[in-house]
């Protein structure tokens, strides 16, 4: 049986984003626009809000040349950076990352029209990540983009796309241990986005389109994650609210479940401990047999990790007592990979930051410095660990320690391009500054100002 979905428009999440880090709205972005016209000494080309909402929504995929000149030099970086791609690139093998031209220009395009690809179009078949295919795939790859570039596009798809896309989305999940979401979120939003023009422009058999829903979801999450460790809230909420109604509509449990799991994450860290609670405990209702004990340790924790934010001391130890007798299943073949961090360090820090929530303080002291483990292994995670043992040794007033603990840290925090443990670190230097100065605490703190300063240069 053939299944065929609607055409809809996929919208530029990374266009968006990019515009709300420059602090602009929508009106404001079209002014820049056409204030930077001007500039070139060009009076003729004005920008509204509408190209503006059009380039977001999706319905221009790839905006005049002229317009194309204005975004780069008011971003700084080339459009395919920015969201955009050549509208042949959407079809079943839109899962491309960049659009790069090499040598000469291309035919000219417009915003409604579809361009004339030049023969020096090529495909980053590295996804932009340096991982290249092998050469008979990089050979084939080749070969179906020439297909689509002469308008001879395959609308079926078969089990061979969908694994470029597991693997897109596996190459992904290995480097954001040891990048941060700043790296890579523009990458997991056009996978993301390219996964949604799969599934839902294509041609495919029940089995491929079974598999495809669940990397697709794997993917929203993947950049709700990646959006979530940016600071970015609304954004990391929009794609999990998609990929929870992806499960929920395709119903793939795994999917809905692990949306909800991270949902509770995202919950606690903006103070509703409550909802953390709601979430996991969903997502506790959806596990079945694809639930392996790791993925149960994992929602128990989410669910401990609000209670202890509650203060509901016996029913977070009740949770907790849970996730132990789970972890001690060890891990499993089939575990999800989303799961695969969970390793004992990561149970240690999650186990020790709940008893820390709830005051347990010397209880807490030791898992937390357990937890803080090796930073060359999961890197983000480890430094996330190294923060939580850092703020419980200057709970127990061990100001000297803790920012011994941070100063050895701090090259690997900084190395990252996560916007969420440069601010539990900053949190981590406020509530430094309550305690006795020391010559160490002043060291550490000088230490930190010069790295933001050189960060921000």
């Amino acid at each position: 049986m053939t299944v065929m979905a609607p055409r809809v428009r996929i919208p530029n999440l990374v266009f968006t984003i990019s515009r709300e880090q420059l602090d602009y709205s929508q009106q404001n972005m079209a002014d820049r626009l056409t204030e930077e016209a001007a500039n070139l000494g060009d009076h003729q080309t004005v920008c509204d809000v509408r190209m503006v909402r059009r380039w977001e929504s999706g319905d221009v995929v790839w905006p005049q040349e002229r317009y194309r000149v204005l975004l780069e030099r008011v971003f700084g970086k080339p459009v395919s950076e920015l969201g955009f791609v050549r509208r042949w690139t959407r079809t079943p093998l839109g899962w491309t990352l960049v659009a790069s031209v090499v040598g000469e220009s291309q035919a000219e395009d417009d915003d409604v029209g579809n361009p004339a690809p030049s023969r020096k179009d090529v495909l980053d078949l590295s996804f932009g990540l340096g991982v290249p295919l092998d050469k008979p795939e990089e050979k084939w790859f080749r070969s179906e983009v020439e297909k689509s570039a002469n308008g001879e596009r395959p609308r079926q798809i078969g089990m061979r796309h969908v694994e470029q896309t597991e693997l897109l989305f596996g190459q992904i999940d290995c480097l954001d241990h040891s990048q941060g979401g700043g790296a890579l979120l523009p990458h997991a939003l056009n996978g993301a986005r390219a996964a949604r023009v799969l599934l839902r422009q294509s041609e495919y058999s029940e089995e491929v389109g079974e598999r495809l829903e669940r990397v697709t979801g794997a993917m929203l999450i993947q950049a709700g994650w990646l959006a979530y460790d940016c600071g970015l809230q609304q954004v990391a909420r929009r794609l999990y609210t998609e990929a929870f109604i992806l499960g929920k509509v395709s119903g793939h449990d795994e999917i809905t479940a692990h949306a909800l799991s991270n949902m509770s994450v995202q919950a606690m860290a903006l103070g509703y401990p409550k909802d953390a609670v709601k979430f996991a405990e969903t997502a506790q209702g959806h596990t079945g047999s694809w639930a392996t004990p790791r993925v149960h340790v994992i929602l128990a924790l989410r669910q401990a990790r609000g209670l202890a934010g509650l203060g509901a001391g016996s029913a977070c130890e009740a949770a907790l007592a849970a996730s132990t007798s789970y972890f001690d299943a060890g891990p499993q073949d089939d575990d999800p990979i989303w799961i695969g961090y969970l390793n004992e360090e990561e149970f240690a820090t999650k186990t020790g930051v709940c008893l820390m929530d709830l005051g347990r303080v010397t209880a807490a002291g030791e898992l937390l410095e357990k937890g803080a483990g090796n930073l060359e292994r999961f890197a983000r995670n480890r430094s996330e660990s190294t923060i939580y043992h850092m703020r419980g040794l200057l709970l127990r007033r061990e100001v000297d320690q803790a920012c011994a603990v941070g100063s050895m840290a701090l090259p690997v925090m900084f190395s990252l391009s996560s916007a969420r443990i440069v601010n539990e670190l900053q949190k981590f230097c406020e509530d430094l500054r309550d305690y006795p100065r020391t010559a160490a605490a002043n060291e550490f703190l000088d230490t930190v100002a010069a790295h933001m300063t050189s960060k921000h240069h």
